[in-house]
């Protein structure tokens, strides 16, 4: 499936109504590597990362969810099960529980990959958390705000765009204080489908991810002893996984 990048700054303009957009953040590019932890050496992950790294400053533990956006037949999901070199996902992602009522901040993203190299745009959104406990995203984020908003990155989204699967899991981040490489382990993996479908029972990843996060693809001195996890790195897709997850449960997704 083809996409369009186009240079459409000067296209983006401020919503007319509905959440407001504050300044989006500089796109950052690095490499990214990833793995399956086995559920049973989590624990153990975990307390290696811990003894030989530091945790991250400004986030070092906690639990994120993301609305990913894809068009009517699943055109990001096939990219990403076909192995697609060039690939793009669109999420709405936040940050612990939202509270009952009032605003809460989310974040626009949209990452792009090729290959190992990933880029990834951000906009934080002040939207309501009504709206976002209940899942209401096509409420939360009109679609012709968030292509307001994705032409601001530069991407020209599919006409069809939708919000169809929430991921959730708890995070731990760490930085490798020698080489800064920045890891992530990623536990309790769930996903549901939204909009009507949210009815249906949520469907749970029996995976751990741990990613590394830099400007190489080896791993530094300090970080080889992953080895003796018997760890076999990979081009995971929590969101592919999401998709495989819920077709396989009881309901009406079938890729």
């Amino acid at each position: 499936m083809q996409r369009w990048l186009v240079s459409a700054a000067s296209l983006a303009a401020p919503p007319r109504s509905g959440v407001t957009a504050l300044l989006p953040t500089e796109p950052v590019t690095r490499l990214e590597r990833k793995t399956f932890v086995d559920p049973r050496r989590v624990d153990y992950v975990r307390a290696w990362l811990a003894h030989t790294c530091t945790p991250d400053v400004g986030y070092p533990e906690g639990q994120v969810t993301s609305c990913y956006y894809d068009t009517r037949d699943l055109d990001e999901y096939f990219n990403s099960f076909d192995g697609d070199l060039e690939k793009h996902k669109v999420r709405l992602r936040w940050y612990g529980t939202p509270p009952s009522s009032g605003e809460v901040t989310a974040y626009l993203e949209l990452k792009s990959k090729r290959g190992a190299e990933t880029t990834k745009h951000r906009t934080p959104l002040t939207v309501s958390a009504e709206l976002l406990a209940a899942g209401d995203f096509a409420a939360l984020l009109p679609y012709d705000q968030m292509s307001r908003l994705l032409l601001a990155f530069g991407y020209l989204r599919p006409y069809d765009l939708r919000p169809t699967t929430v991921v959730t899991y708890h995070r731990y981040r760490f930085v490798e204080p020698h080489s800064q490489v920045g890891l992530s382990l990623d536990t309790g993996i769930a996903a549901w489908l939204t909009g009507e479908q949210r009815s249906w029972p949520e469907a749970r990843i029996d995976a751990a991810v741990l990613e590394l996060k830099g400007g190489d693809l080896e791993l530094p001195p300090r970080l080889r002893q992953l080895r003796r996890f018997r760890l076999v790195w990979t081009a995971f897709s929590k969101y592919a996984a999401a998709i495989e997850a819920l077709a396989e449960s009881p309901g009406p997704l079938q890729p």
